[in-house]
């Protein structure tokens, strides 16, 4: 079988290294843009527990997908969207602590894609790993056309 993605770099104690992470994204971003996704990744990692409906780690999952946008040239807001989406939409992190955290445009954003569920297709790609999957990254594509966020930023 081919390894599409790299596995996420782990600490010593079997944690997610984010340092390693956030430079493994190979992002041009400015500092308070890196501390957004930095911060965005740690309110994930304090609820490590949650998984999604299909039980995969909320987290992992948060974090393959900003890994997966990067690749596609997305701004910052919508990585640090992709990061949190499983775990508001699991009920783990609620949008209001978002708004705190990060601002109302990235709950906003957040929103905006969970309100998308309810539209659901089905897709089936042979490069991603799952139709889920690739249904999150066109939910999170249509909201960030919809919102003005396809440039780096």
């Amino acid at each position: 079988m081919v390894k599409v993605r790299e596995d996420h770099p782990i600490t010593y104690d079997g944690a997610i290294d984010l340092d390693a992470w956030l430079s493994r994204l190979k992002l041009k971003r400015e500092a308070q843009q890196m501390q957004m996704l930095r911060r965005a990744a740690e309110l994930v990692f304090g609820h490590h527990e949650a998984l999604t409906s299909t039980g995969a780690s909320c987290c992992a999952q948060g974090l393959e997908m900003a890994e997966i946008l990067a690749g596609l040239g997305l701004d910052t807001d919508t990585l640090v969207a992709a990061v949190l989406y499983n775990t508001v939409e699991s009920g783990s992190i609620l949008l209001e602590v978002v708004e705190k955290e990060l601002g109302p445009g990235i709950a906003k954003l957040v929103q905006g894609v969970s309100e998308m569920e309810a539209h659901t297709i089905a897709v089936d790609d042979p490069f991603v790993s799952s139709g889920a999957e690739t249904f999150e990254i066109r939910k999170l594509e249509v909201s960030c056309r919809e919102n003005n966020h396809m440039g780096m930023g």
